[in-house]
């Protein structure tokens, strides 16, 4: 996790109950500031002209937590699945937990973008004040998968490569928003297709376990063609089953090497990983390794593995 200034000064307004708090962990590059906000029931406000900065805030909701956001006469609710959106340009509050949520600790994927990367991207620039961006908009839990993703970099990313996420997600936070036909064109394929790519590594990486895993039901996830998905994979160097076989084989690997799962049958740490059938998974083992599992192990543990 990278730590920095992130160019936002907020003052917690009073409430009832135990004291108020607030943390971020924050990931930033260039144009770009992801924030994991872990916060209580509260209330806080920002000045248009702090910092002179002119940004966009989308404030994301991730459990049952909610945003109210209130800017230039505008008001707004996002819940779960939903987002909000504020100007820093301007004066702003900000309310959150207290209208679907139970009291306590909530969490919210709060993204800072430079308007400067809108630019001409946004249909109606407008919109950015006091906005909401819907659960039925496709874009959004794109937008939350490249991002979680990428705030888990510890880093720093090289200039050109900062430079293509944040116009990444520049381009998915317009389809958010409501995109101009020229951010429409250009999120087409390249972001959109990043996007999903990583939305589908994320879904893969926490369902290896079910040997069903397919382009066909990556489609159906992701709402698009079997081709589409295959594309993503393909830019990315390597088909959709190849990257899966690879992600199991490392499991597995790492279940081999992990003393605490030494009383595990290697077959049983086999379906784990998602094969269906232990001789699939030794051949599959052996290509990338060059040895058995089983010779693996010992030579990871010193210890007779086993059956």
């Amino acid at each position: 996790m990278l730590s920095g200034p992130i160019g936002r000064t907020i003052r917690l307004l009073g409430a009832e109950g135990p004291s108020p708090h607030y943390r971020s962990e924050a990931w930033l590059i260039p144009g770009l500031t992801v924030n994991m906000v872990h916060a209580s029931q509260m209330g806080m406000t920002g000045s248009g002209s702090l910092n002179g900065r002119d940004d966009l805030y989308l404030n994301i909701p991730l459990d049952s937590f909610s945003y109210r956001v209130t800017q230039a006469g505008r008001d707004v609710v996002a819940a779960q699945g939903c987002a909000a959106t504020s100007l820093s340009a301007e004066a702003y509050t900000v309310t959150s937990g207290g209208f679907a949520a139970q009291p306590g600790e909530g969490r919210a994927l709060t993204l800072v973008i430079d308007r400067a990367l809108l630019r001409d991207l946004v249909r109606n620039e407008d919109s950015m004040v006091a906005g909401y961006v819907a659960p039925s908009t496709p874009a959004l839990p794109l937008l939350i998968s490249y991002v979680t993703a990428l705030s888990r970099i510890d880093d720093a990313l090289p200039p050109q490569l900062a430079r293509t996420v944040a116009r990444h997600s520049a381009e998915l936070v317009a389809l958010a928003l409501g995109p101009s036909a020229h951010a429409r064109e250009a999120a087409h394929d390249e972001s959109l297709g990043a996007a999903r790519l990583v939305h589908a590594q994320r879904y893969i990486a926490e369902n290896l376990a079910d040997p069903q895993l397919s382009e066909e039901k990556l489609s159906r996830l992701l709402g698009v063609s079997v081709s589409s998905i295959r594309k993503d994979f393909e830019r990315s160097g390597q088909s959709l089953g190849r990257y899966v076989r690879e992600q199991r084989i490392r499991k597995a690997a790492a279940l081999l090497s992990d003393p605490r799962a030494f009383t595990m049958k290697i077959i049983d740490i086999a379906f784990l990983s998602g094969f269906s059938d232990i001789s699939t998974f030794n051949r599959a083992f052996a290509r990338q390794f060059g040895c058995s599992p089983r010779e693996f192990r010992a030579e990871r543990t010193n210890k007779p593995t086993p059956p």
